[in-house]
């Protein structure tokens, strides 16, 4: 995507309301958005030259930490800011799973997206049109395709044999199984 693309934040509630916030523009994160993901390991080394054992233990997500800024002259509604912040306070109280989806502006979808909790709304009060928000979000799922491969052994003639042998006694057994429909059919 090109980079003159503009992303917004929307914050989905997936249960309650069913609410939907959009941060854009003037009210994007101030220093972007990271998505910590971690492996989870337990690593144990051996002494006096002797080997490192790794146990994994899946991967875990991070907590995704927002920062913005809400400003009534920005936006140009009045009061706007004060209701973002009671908004995301709302959200937050009725403790439901929550989707964030960080993507180009007027889409939902593409983009990163997260489901989880909101785990704290930090608002700053400035000025009653300026309100500083900090924004932390628990992320419990994620939607994104990854890829991983696993080498495969060469197969030998002997393992393409007994796959061909396989196939082999498959289709019998799917012939047998028309030739059992067909006379069920002729007798009914």
């Amino acid at each position: 995507m090109p980079d003159d693309v503009v992303y917004s934040v929307f914050l989905a509630e997936l249960e309650g309301q069913g609410r939907l916030v959009e941060l854009a523009a003037s009210e994007l994160p101030e220093q972007g958005l990271e998505a910590p993901l971690e492996l989870r390991a337990e690593v144990t080394r051996y002494p006096a030259g002797g080997r490192t054992s790794v146990q994994i233990n899946g991967i875990e997500e991070g907590d995704i930490e927002l920062r913005f800024t809400f400003n009534d002259r920005l936006t140009g509604l009045d009061g706007g800011a004060l209701s973002m912040i009671s908004t995301l306070r709302s959200i937050l109280l009725e403790q439901g799973m929550v989707e964030l989806q960080w993507g180009p502006s007027g889409e939902s979808g593409g983009g990163l997206i997260r489901r989880g909790y909101l785990r704290a709304v930090r608002p700053s009060f400035r000025l009653r049109s300026l309100i500083g928000c900090v924004l932390v979000f628990l992320p419990t799922e994620a939607d994104e395709t990854y890829y991983s491969a696993s080498p495969f052994d060469t197969p030998t003639t002997a393992d393409v044999n007994a796959l061909l042998l396989l196939l082999d006694q498959i289709s019998d057994a799917m012939d047998d199984a028309v030739a059992i429909a067909n006379l069920a059919s002729a007798w009914s």
